[in-house]
């Protein structure tokens, strides 16, 4: 049986890295999208966290986060 396994590693400029990595032949998976909004409650107010995600050579899902 596999697991599931999820590697995430920050991005100062997200969607300038999925262009660059779909320049290089990398298929996304996800595109960059909203996965949280703060409201102050877990965070400073106003502050998004943004998420792409895109597989390795090797079938692993890898991701992109602000």
């Amino acid at each position: 049986m596999r697991g599931l396994a999820q590697v995430a590693q920050h991005a100062g400029d997200l969607e300038g890295d999925v262009a660059r990595l779909r320049s290089h032949g990398v298929a996304i998976v996800e595109e960059p999208h909203l996965v949280f909004a703060a409201d102050g409650t877990f965070g400073t107010p106003g502050r998004e966290i943004r998420m792409a995600a895109f597989r390795d050579s090797e079938g692993n899902l890898l991701c992109l986060m602000t």
